[in-house]
């Protein structure tokens, strides 16, 4: 289980640092004519896009589009009295090079508290705050921005140069990620080290898990620890868990006790990893008295916030009855749930409840699909039972050759104990 969590952890501080976004785009814009000319009513002049953008410090304009004669005016007070009442007016924004505006919203409605209108006019007149949100904006692509790296990156630099103080750990990731900016980890401690000198938690952390994994600097646990020690000790959830991971199994057992205390603190201040955590220790009666019940409740709280490790293991606790009444239909639900976000060691279970009909309708075919993904995703346990199933004929014609070929790559690894229903039989009997 410790080697488990270690793999959660680096995995996890990988993916913050890394990247890997999931973020739902919505695809709203305003496609820009080859030539574009915008009346400037306050100078009385048509002045070109060119002229518009570059007058500003951002190199970005916020305009009215006239959708119908497709005109283009500057965004102010009394262009937006002229024509607040046109329903072909759209309030948009763009930057130099775009080929594509972003759609705002009408402009009768661009007064609105709802409106982001408002927002875009203060970070054009340089406000910090404004302009951080508009770096998140172009990250994940929100609110019909663009998902645009490059675009993300130089909004937060300039709300980092206007004081916005909560960009320089974005900056710093990006740099780690090489997002938008090429990729330089000795830049990234410089950003973290920035805002860690005026007690940001967040820059604290970072820099804590770059000592951790010798990013940019030597590693140095000793370092990441103290960091982390710091902000336990101010409340920080994160930093709790850490610290908690890190007394964890030191010197074979000896200070479990602290590791549970700490996930325990951490896990009231609902970080999921530390309710999953804790809920181990409470299940294995480790550094605190054994209390099943209490942990299928921690694994739950984890579970409601999307954690599909805890959601594996409360299907564990269910298919043997540990903590809560024996359930093989709730086992299933929970697996699959995990399985679905590809965790592999719930798909090697949940493809057990298939195989042996437990708790699920029997399907042979779906069994060896989900040993398959299993393996597909290089996880070490699930080449032997895909090879199994080429031997025996499970979920597909029999096929020796390949059955050969897994069975290969299974002598070539090293298999861990993950909680899976690998020894289905024995524990059931």
């Amino acid at each position: 289980m410790k080697i488990l969590n270690l793999f959660i952890i680096i995995s996890g501080f990988m993916g913050m640092m890394y990247g890997d976004y999931q973020c739902e785009l919505t695809k709203k814009s305003v496609p820009l004519p080859h030539e574009v000319r915008v009346t400037d009513q306050d100078r009385c002049i048509n002045a070109s896009l060119e002229e518009i953008l570059h007058e500003n410090p951002f190199k970005s304009a916020l305009l009215i589009y006239d959708e119908q004669n497709r005109k283009y005016y500057s965004f102010t007070d009394e262009h937006q009295e002229q024509l607040k009442d046109n329903r072909n007016c759209h309030a948009i924004f763009l930057s130099e090079g775009d080929m594509e505006a972003v759609y705002l919203s009408p402009l009768s409605e661009a007064t609105s508290q709802y409106s982001p209108v408002q927002n875009i006019k203060n970070a054009l007149e340089g406000d910090g705050l404004r302009l951080y949100e508009l770096g998140g904006f172009y990250l994940c692509g929100m609110d019909n921005f663009p998902q645009n790296s490059e675009r993300s990156f130089s909004w937060y630099l300039a709300a980092a140069d206007h004081g916005e103080t909560e960009a320089y750990s974005w900056i710093a990731r990006a740099y780690i990620r090489g997002e938008g900016v090429e990729r330089d980890s000795r830049k990234a401690i410089a950003w973290f080290e920035k805002g860690a000198e005026l007690e940001i938690a967040d820059d604290v952390i970072g820099l804590a898990y770059c000592y951790q994994e010798g990013v940019g600097v030597e590693k140095d646990k000793r370092k990441a620890f103290s960091l982390f020690q710091q902000l336990a000790n101010e409340g920080h959830p994160e930093a709790q868990y850490m610290v908690g991971f890190y007394y964890e199994d030191k010197d074979g057992g000896k200070y479990n006790e602290t590791a549970a205390y700490w996930y325990r603190k951490s896990a009231e201040r609902g970080h999921f990893q530390a309710q999953r955590s804790f809920a181990i220790c409470l299940e294995e009666g480790k550094g605190i008295a054994k209390d099943e019940k209490k942990a299928v409740a921690w694994y739950l709280k984890a579970v409601q916030q999307d954690d599909i490790v805890a959601a594996n293991n409360l299907a564990l606790c269910y298919f043997d009855g540990r903590g809560v009444k024996k359930d093989e239909h709730k086992a299933v639900k929970w697996f699959t749930f995990a399985a679905q976000a590809d965790l592999e060691e719930a798909q090697i279970s949940l493809g057990k409840c298939y195989e042996e009909g437990i708790g699920v309708a029997k399907d042979e075919e779906k069994a060896f699909s989900l040993y398959q993904a299993a393996a597909e995703q290089e996880f070490p346990a699930a080449y032997y039972e895909v090879a199994r199933c080429y031997q025996e004929g499970i979920g597909m014609h029999k096929d020796l050759s390949k059955a050969q070929l897994y069975y290969e790559k299974d002598k070539l690894h090293n298999v861990v104990a993950y909680p899976t229903l690998t020894h289905l039989q024995s524990r059931r009997s």
